[in-house]
């Protein structure tokens, strides 16, 4: 009966050595799966804080026309022509946009309006 008992206790102490070593790699597991989460969520932000600027800058194209209206000086189908020729091409859209005030537009506009012909009446 002693032997029986030493046997018992003897089982109960590898249990236990194993439910140590299963925390262990439960916290482990947990640890991995944090960092992961901490990875996606800054992955995430990369993503929306790109697509807000995407937003921003299609915005600003919808309105391309609307700053080249406020041109003076210039007929509307003068500015109807400059617009085509600059709608063309998003990169083009996009300098525009980035010039820094109304007379580097200006310029800008006028470069595009010598190289678009003329319409035939």
């Amino acid at each position: 009966m002693i032997y029986a008992l030493k046997k018992k206790s003897a089982g109960r102490k590898r249990k236990r050595n194993d439910d140590v070593v299963m925390e262990e790699k439960l916290v482990a597991t947990l640890g991995d799966i944090k960092s992961a989460m901490k990875t996606v969520g800054e992955t995430l932000k990369v993503i929306v804080d790109f697509l807000e600027k995407e937003r921003e800058i299609e915005e600003r194209r919808k309105n391309f026309f609307a700053e080249i209206l406020k041109f003076e000086g210039l007929s509307m189908e003068e500015k109807f022509r400059a617009g085509l020729s600059i709608i063309k091409d998003k990169s083009k859209i996009d300098f525009f946009i980035s010039l820094p005030d109304q007379e580097f537009k200006r310029i800008y506009i006028m470069d595009h309006l010598e190289a678009v012909p003329k319409p035939e009446n």
